[in-house]
């Protein structure tokens, strides 16, 4: 499973200059990214089956959902420079667009549920930023420019490459909690060990004055 993974995102790689280019259509960035990351959430799904311990895995549990999030955002990112590109939102890829907003709503409210007090509040800390605040009116004119179906509206004048950008910011900085989360995550699994390795020791101690 791991040689799969490793050899899939290898696959996905090589054509991130292009899709950088925008030379790619939504449906084929998704094709070339969705496999691999499904594939790695599930690997990472699997190692939480193995934990007993309650606070790895309520942080695996908030790990995976801003994963989940993040993903979610990288195929926001990649449906509307699609639609903007082409020039407007067909039916279909407008409510996709719309759902995969929502859906990444959703994810981060999982996330708040199984976070701790200090990662919740990082978390909140990085959604002030002004990059958040700027993709959410981008959204509300693509959103607004959909309903009122005229030419001029079909894209709200958002260029194709400046919505990439501007959602790649913001997905940068969610990339900033997932860091911390994964940090956090490998930092109590370093005390567990330690903390395995000292019963032990005093284990044998013990063996020996019996």
């Amino acid at each position: 499973a791991a040689d799969q993974l490793s050899a899939t995102l290898d696959q996905a790689r090589l054509a991130r200059p292009v899709i950088d280019r925008l030379e790619f259509t939504a449906q084929q960035s998704f094709a070339n990214w969705t496999n691999p990351i499904r594939l790695a959430l599930t690997s990472i799904r699997d190692i939480g089956l193995l934990l007993r311990n309650p606070d790895l895995i309520q942080g695996l549990d908030a790990y995976l959902a801003i994963l989940e999030g993040l993903e979610k955002s990288a195929q926001e990112r990649a449906t509307g420079s699609g639609a903007l590109a082409a020039g407007g939102f067909e039916l279909a890829v407008y409510q996709r667009f719309l759902i995969l907003g929502a859906l990444q709503e959703a994810d981060f409210a999982t996330f708040r549920s199984r976070a701790t007090a200090g990662q919740a509040a990082f978390f909140d800390t990085v959604l002030r930023e002004p990059v958040f605040a700027e993709v959410a009116r981008l959204r509300q004119i693509i959103y607004d420019g959909f309903a009122q179906q005229s030419d001029s509206g079909r894209t709200g004048g958002i260029a194709a490459p400046d919505w990439f950008r501007i959602t790649t910011q913001r997905i940068d900085a969610i990339n900033r909690v997932r860091d911390e989360l994964a940090a956090a995550l490998g930092a109590r699994r370093a005390e567990l060990e330690e903390a395995a390795l000292q019963a032990r020791i005093a284990g044998e101690r013990i063996d020996v004055t019996l």
